[in-house]
This record gives structure tokens, C-alpha cells and sequence, in this order.
């Protein structure tokens, strides 16, 4: 499961980059702090289904269309 958490997470955070957003911008979108959104782009925070559709809606994505199979070397870009 952190596995998937992680992918998700580094895909939250190619778009959120893709988008030109900080964290704190992402986060004012759903109503999390900037460090809810760092966690989640990290994998070490066990967001619910329901988080994860409302960031990637902020985001201007659905769930069913993140890609599966992220790179974990994608991962290892600068902060946001």
C-alpha cells in the first residue's frame, strides 16, 4: 500500500509543478495545510480515497486517469 501511496503521491506532485502551485496554494484549494499536501506528495500519510479525489480535483484530474506505473526515480525532483 505505501507502494501506491508513493506513486500517487509523486504523480500529485508532477501535477501540482505541472500547474506552478506551492504547497500552501494546493493546500488553501482543499483545505489543508501546506504540510498535509507535502505529506501526501511523500506517501507518509494514509489519506483517505476521498482526500486524495478532492486534491486531484484541484489539480484538474480524475483518479481513474493517474498513471499506474510512476517511476519512483520521478520522484526524487525539487521541492515545490
Amino acid at each position: 500500500m505505501m507502494d501506491t501511496l508513493h506513486r500517487l503521491g509523486c504523480e500529485i506532485k508532477r501535477l501540482r509543478l505541472e500547474k506552478k502551485l506551492s504547497h500552501k496554494e494546493l493546500g488553501d484549494m482543499v483545505g489543508y495545510d501546506k504540510s498535509r499536501i507535502l505529506r501526501i506528495e511523500t506517501g507518509r500519510i494514509n489519506s483517505s480515497i476521498n482526500s486524495l479525489e478532492k486534491v486531484l480535483d484541484a489539480l484538474g484530474v480524475q483518479l481513474e486517469i493517474v498513471e499506474k506505473d510512476v517511476p519512483l526515480s520521478n520522484c526524487r525532483s525539487k521541492q515545490g
